[in-house]
């Protein structure tokens, strides 16, 4: 729930093109964003700072923020790897909210699904196998179901503002915030499980 470091990055500078190899673009970056770490378990935050980052992190972008952005990588990435048009994957992520994937993603259960995707000793995290974790569509309609995906944005938030209060916290103080960090994560373990209909047998 937290980025940890930031670095500064040389770019569109004249050496730049001979230093990156497999240079993606920079809308990618400037829009809100979900970072993902690429080795291990799921590690996942928020950006809403525009930060850039390299092949060490994966990127997950709602289609709604390149929506006029015209540029080969994307469409190439469309054609190749999607069987819907863009204007629907568009208008399909204007539904989606950062905060309720990033509480699946963090999540005991996501974790365990990855698992299964990758396979045993496998410790990347592909973005193949992060296409295929399925996110629980939300039936709006439905009050008990909007209640729960409510409930998932709100516990997210409390994570992560508690993930950037334990940085500067001190002594008892930041025992104090551990804890409430560790119940957070529990609540939003719990709830995932009941979005997904896993009770405890």
């Amino acid at each position: 729930y937290l980025i940890l470091e930031h670095k500064y990055l040389e770019w569109d500078t004249a050496r730049v093109p001979e230093l990156i190899s497999r240079p993606t673009f920079p809308e990618l970056y400037e829009c809100p964003k979900i970072l993902v770490n690429k080795l291990g378990d799921i590690k996942a935050t928020i950006d809403y700072e525009h930060l850039y980052c390299d092949q060490t992190i994966r990127v997950l972008v709602l289609f709604k923020y390149l929506r006029n952005v015209e540029n080969k990588s994307i469409a190439n990435s469309l054609q190749k790897y999607y069987k819907f048009e863009r204007r629907k994957l568009e208008e399909n992520s204007e539904k989606v909210n950062y905060e309720y994937i990033l509480g699946f993603l963090n999540s005991k259960l996501a974790s365990y699904l990855l698992n299964q995707i990758r396979g045993p000793k496998n410790i990347d995290i592909n973005p193949e196998y992060l296409k295929q974790l399925p996110i629980r569509t939300i039936d709006f309609s439905k009050l008990s179901e909007k209640k729960l995906h409510d409930g998932l944005i709100a516990l997210v938030e409390i994570m992560l503002d508690l993930n950037k209060k334990i940085q500067t916290a001190k002594g008892g103080e930041k025992e104090q915030v551990q804890r409430q960090i560790e119940k957070t994560d529990k609540e939003i373990d719990d709830l995932v499980y009941k979005l997904y209909g896993i009770t405890e047998e």
